[in-house]
């Protein structure tokens, strides 16, 4: 398996700009979406920073990409403030050493997650000090995570053989003068108000995949309904909770058809056919934005708007077609995949937004550092 993770800019001709992660191209040429105004631009600022050819026994790729501002300053990149320190965090983790040409050495492991710093123009990769290598010691991947600037805060899930959640944890970790103190972080037992599988076993309800703070008073949870015995095809669900009250979830409130309900069951469908690992933005104009993988793995990358963190949303617009899904592995043993892309609302400028999707192969493990990674574009 390999996972890689790519970055894209997607820009409204008139405003709109997603970043999806191509892999590394030579071309700043836009993919034009037409008749919807926008193009396509792969990030290759962004991508280089990942381009780990020649990388010897450190951080070669991952997937589950998030980025979190480390001083919890959420308004996008400018002159003043681009030199902040931004995390990166990450799920599956392939450490090891890839020679020159991208070909990956026996001898890899593959950590559940792990984390990286990106500071003037840099990334600085982190693993656990254990045998695992995982950085919160558990095998557990990760979601979304938020920052306040005193301490950072990131859902995390462990995951049955088929990778839906068993659970859902928050970790927090203490900053201190910018500082991130990893040995220092705690961890909640089980979050039952964030995961929640119906008695009959037909759907399950999972939250923490995306986190938006507002000005509006409350920070927003955002995940997904299963759908179990229909193909487990996911619907985005919402929930708040007041930000002077977060990190505690006692009054956690979910989005319902009805308005807001003490009642995760409850949860509105707000849109339908969403990946995984999906977040929502706030634009300058008011509005706010989705973008995801159609139906988790489809190749197609989607975007949604709506007038209120929690919809009605926008009837979806495919705006890119990821050109590694379904395309054989080079060496012609497995087949490239793609899935959960989002957008990095920190990392997005005036009039381009960045989003990301992963790479991965089906079928033979990661031999290159193509094979598993997250390109990055601009829309």
């Amino acid at each position: 398996m390999k996972i890689i993770s790519r970055a894209l800019y997607v820009l409204p001709l008139c405003a709109l700009l997603l970043l999806s992660s191509c892999g590394r191209q030579d071309s700043e040429e836009p993919e034009i979406i037409k008749g919807n105004g926008y193009s396509v631009y792969t990030a290759q600022e962004m991508n280089s920073l990942f381009d780990r050819r020649g990388i010897k026994k450190d951080w070669l790729s991952a997937d589950g990409i998030y980025s979190i501002p480390v001083n919890g300053d959420y308004s996008m990149r400018t002159e003043s403030n681009k030199e902040e320190d931004i995390l990166f965090i990450f799920s599956d983790t392939i450490r090891g050493t890839a020679k020159k040409n991208g070909d990956i050495k026996r001898g890899w492991r593959m950590p559940n997650h792990s984390a990286g710093i990106l500071h003037s123009g840099q990334i600085d990769f982190v693993f656990g000090n254990n045998d695992s290598g995982n950085l919160f010691y558990d095998d557990e991947w990760l979601f979304d995570g938020y920052s306040d600037g005193k301490n950072i805060y990131i859902f995390s899930f462990g995951h049955d053989k088929n990778w839906k959640p068993e659970y859902v944890r928050l970790i927090t970790v203490p900053v201190k003068d910018g500082k991130i103190l990893w040995d220092e972080y705690t961890k909640t037992e089980e979050l039952e108000k964030l995961n929640y599988i119906t008695p009959d076993g037909d759907f399950q309800y999972v939250l923490g995949a995306g986190i938006m703070p507002s000005d509006d008073g409350y920070i927003y949870i955002y995940g997904y309904k299963d759908d179990i015995k229909n193909g487990s095809v996911k619907s985005l669900i919402a929930s708040r909770v007041k930000t002077e009250e977060f990190p505690s979830f006692d009054n956690l409130e979910y989005r319902s058809v009805n308005g807001w309900s003490e009642k995760i069951e409850e949860c509105a469908d707000l849109l339908h056919g969403i990946s995984c690992e999906t977040r929502v933005m706030r634009l300058k104009d008011g509005r706010y934005l989705t973008v995801y993988s159609g139906n988790t793995m489809s190749g197609e990358l989607m975007y949604s708007f709506a007038d209120t963190p929690w919809g009605p949303f926008s009837t979806p617009v495919t705006f890119y077609h990821c050109p590694e899904s379904g395309v054989k592995q080079k060496n012609g043993k497995g087949t490239y995949y793609t899935y959960n892309a989002k957008v990095h609302p920190v990392l997005s400028k005036d009039g381009r937004i960045l989003v990301s999707y992963n790479v991965n192969v089906m079928g033979a493990d990661a031999n290159h550092t193509d094979d598993y990674h997250s390109p990055f574009s601009f829309s």
